[in-house]
């Protein structure tokens, strides 16, 4: 993730992309707090969390904007950049929250680095996808949202479980 997206940042600003490089920003931070949830055993934030989580509400607000923009010119894509925005703003601001508090251990910890680490995936999911797989623009939207419909349940049933204590089926057992 560490190399698309330090590829992804130049591309967007030398072929002027405004939505690459705002989802480039939204798919480093999911898998960068995932990892600083795996790692940070002791829960104690950092000032790259602080960071990296302040940023991300920073790109998940002008995304929700530029959404709102291109539905305004009837254009279907504000859908998707919305709806990817409001979830990146949903997960920052979270963290923000959690950080304010003073951080997160034992099965929350868990279940926030499991929920980052997907999300995370839903995004490399959804870049595979859409460079893939063609369909009609005025479809585009479902391709585009598609893998978070469908690995969104998976993250809230793993969450709710590691939460209360359990580990789910196919899960290696937690230190």
């Amino acid at each position: 993730m560490v190399v698309i997206f330090l590829t992804a940042i130049p591309l967007a600003l030398i072929r002027p992309n405004t939505f690459l490089f705002l989802i480039a920003i939204l798919s480093f931070y999911f898998a960068l707090a995932g990892w600083r949830y795996a790692t940070n055993r002791r829960g104690s934030p950092r000032p790259l969390d602080w960071g990296s989580a302040g940023v991300t509400v920073l790109a998940a607000g002008i995304m929700i904007i530029f959404g709102v923009f291109l539905l305004s010119h009837r254009n279907t894509s504000g859908i998707t950049i919305i709806v990817l925005g409001g979830i990146g703003a949903m997960l920052s601001m979270g963290d923000l929250r959690t950080l304010q508090q003073g951080g997160t251990k034992g099965p929350e910890r868990i279940a926030k680095h499991l929920t980052m680490m997907l999300a995370g995936t839903i995004a490399t999911v959804t870049a595979f996808v859409v460079t893939n797989v063609h369909v009609d623009p005025a479809f585009g939207f479902i391709v585009w949202l598609a893998p978070t419909v469908v690995i969104t349940p998976i993250i809230v049933v793993w969450s709710r479980k590691i939460r209360a204590g359990k580990r789910p089926r196919g899960m290696p057992e937690l230190p």
